[in-house]
């Protein structure tokens, strides 16, 4: 009595019972060894320079526009200010649309 194919992976080279075995693994397991962690940590971060600058710029900024601010008193003490009805719909609008979406 011959028994065959008892053992076929005894039969097969090194390299295929390899594939065989690596196909049957979950992919977790094989992505998770495939992230090597680097040798060394490194973080190098630019445009830091431009981040301070534009920092220190909004720090010296004046908060109020004393220029336009004081184009507007002139107009509203000459009645020739026109309250731009127009716009000022399209911006309430605009607001009640960000609050529903």
């Amino acid at each position: 009595m011959k028994i065959k194919d008892v053992m076929p992976y005894l039969r097969t080279p090194a390299s295929e019972s390899q594939k065989a075995r690596e196909a049957e693994r979950p992919v977790r397991e094989r992505e998770a060894e495939e992230r090597v962690a680097p040798a060394e940590d490194r973080v190098e971060l630019r445009g830091t320079r431009l981040v301070e600058r534009a920092r220190a710029l909004l720090r010296e900024a004046p908060e109020v526009r004393e220029e336009r601010v004081e184009a507007l008193r002139k107009e509203i003490e000459a009645g020739t200010y026109q309250v731009p009805a127009e716009e000022v719909a399209q911006a309430m609008l605009s607001d009640l649309l960000k609050d529903i979406y």
